[in-house]
């Protein structure tokens, strides 16, 4: 396994849980145990919980299953049946690549901090002081995070997005109306429509001309797929490296998992990345379960979480913003359900703290896409039961 993830580790543990005896390594380049990347941004960045304490195995654990962990290194070739590493040529009978992503960042912004690692958020903490004034660049996930912790933490957040509503790849415009005045009523300076312009020791200049100033720049625009490894060994890779749906890449042997894999999309077939942790730990199991003979595809409903001023934000399926959509709840209210449905089918779901709905709504958009959407808008409906 190359990546020391959530999909990387689950691949190794899954492996062990079915009986596999065989020799495992799993390497990685960075120099921690494999820790649990969701929380960065959130309890780490809090300062309520320590790295340590999120490791996703005990340190006990790789010794006590036999899996050889490799950290602070570097697998610097591939070719069928070996991988190098340090040097050092390994013979393989299977290598499940599982590298993740790098942070993209802004040429307008050569000093700016990133979040992606748990090197990144150490650098980041001791800079969340109390009335320090931090921009953020980019309200996804990431960024809406980073600016809540930053306000929990007593800091003044200036945050620049330049479309028109936050977390627009998944929310509809009513539901980012919603998130829009929720971080401002929290304090967040959040200025829409607007892109960073330059920056200058202490100060950044938006794309609007307003200048702010700062002490810490924090960019959080996405992350590209760490693909070069895949590019060097020749696998197909289109935004990703491209693999069926059990995994497999286009070179024999070779496998992928995670944030780094474009997986065929459950709907079109199209090979997509899903950057969320759930499908990264489901691609890991499926693919362990298919190194072993199981032949299987991964059909996964994505599904992602995020909490954002203790407001609980979770996502389903593939909504578009062309779907049909009914609403159960009403926004003003600050807890909502949105569902999604096109040429009469489900395809996705947003609930605001109504964890319940979620649950409900997972099952029905795989077992029973053809629900209507009327009656899912019923508030004395009660979705456990439709279920």
């Amino acid at each position: 396994m190359v990546g020391t993830g959530i999909a990387g580790t689950t691949t190794a543990a899954s492996l062990r849980q079915q009986g596999y005896d065989g020799r495992l390594l799993l390497v990685g380049s960075e120099p921690h145990p494999p820790y649990r990347r969701t929380a960065l941004s959130k309890e780490v960045l809090q300062g309520t919980k320590k790295l340590d304490s999120v490791w996703l195995k005990p340190a006990s654990w790789y010794a006590d299953h036999d899996v050889e962990l490799l950290t602070g290194t570097t697998v610097t070739a591939l070719s069928p049946g070996a991988v190098q590493v340090s040097g050092s040529d390994l013979r393989t009978d299977a290598v499940v690549l599982a590298t993740g992503g790098l942070a993209r960042r802004l040429t307008a912004s050569p000093g700016a901090e990133v979040l992606r690692t748990a090197d990144d958020a150490q650098t980041l903490l001791p800079r969340l002081l109390p009335g320090a004034r931090i921009v953020v660049v980019g309200a996804g996930f990431l960024g809406a995070e980073v600016a809540s912790s930053a306000v929990a933490r007593g800091c003044s957040v200036t945050v620049l997005e330049a479309a028109q509503a936050p977390l627009g790849r998944v929310l509809p415009p009513s539901l980012g109306a919603l998130y829009t005045a929720l971080h401002r009523s929290r304090g967040v300076d959040l200025r829409l429509g607007t892109g960073l312009g330059s920056t200058r020791p202490g100060t950044v200049t938006d794309t609007s001309g307003t200048v702010h100033a700062m002490d810490v720049l924090v960019v959080a625009v996405g992350q590209a797929p760490q693909t070069r490894l895949a590019e060097q060994t020749g696998l197909l890779v289109r935004d990703g490296i491209v693999v069926d749906a059990h995994g497999r890449t286009s070179l024999p042997g070779v496998w992928a998992a995670g944030d780094v894999a474009a997986f065929p999309d459950r709907v079109t077939g199209a090979p997509r990345r899903l950057e969320h942790w759930q499908s990264a730990m489901s691609q890991g199991a499926s693919v362990a379960r298919n190194l072993l003979g199981a032949d299987t595809p991964w059909t996964e409903l994505p599904w992602c979480w995020s909490s954002q001023h203790g407001v609980d934000l979770q996502v389903c399926g593939n909504p578009g913003t062309d779907d049909d959509l009914v609403l159960r709840g009403r926004v003003e209210d600050g807890t909502v359900t949105a569902v999604f449905a096109r040429d009469g089918r489900l395809t996705g779901a947003v609930t605001i703290d109504r964890t319940s709905d979620m649950r409900a709504l997972r099952r029905l958009i795989v077992d029973a896409p053809g629900t209507p959407l009327a009656l899912l808008a019923d508030e004395g409906v009660d979705l456990a039961q439709v279920a």
